[in-house]
């Protein structure tokens, strides 16, 4: 009986594992249409705001932008990654 019991949790344990590996690998790939989603001067602006907590003022400044265009850019960006992840099968809350 304690073997049975045994069994069946390495059982269990195994198919967590599993189910992780295959999470992680649907992960890599949605994380791979996301970085093809977005141009790379995009990119740089929402890794500089969200990444580094950067203020999009500043942003603007080190771009030659304006703080407008960098929010409005920002919320693009925002739209379109929500976009790419409910394409993946995921859902994305605010």
């Amino acid at each position: 009986e304690e073997k049975k019991k045994a069994l069946t949790e390495k059982e269990q344990v195994e198919e967590d594992i599993t189910s992780t590996e295959i999470e992680i690998a649907s992960l890599e790939k949605e994380i791979k249409n996301l970085e093809q989603s977005i141009k790379k001067k995009d990119k740089e602006i929402f890794i500089a705001f969200y990444c580094y907590g950067k203020k999009s003022k500043k942003i603007a400044e080190e771009m030659n932008s304006t703080e407008s265009n960098i929010n409005t850019k920002l919320h693009r960006i925002k739209k379109k990654l929500k976009k790419v992840l409910e394409k993946g099968g995921d859902s994305y809350e605010k």
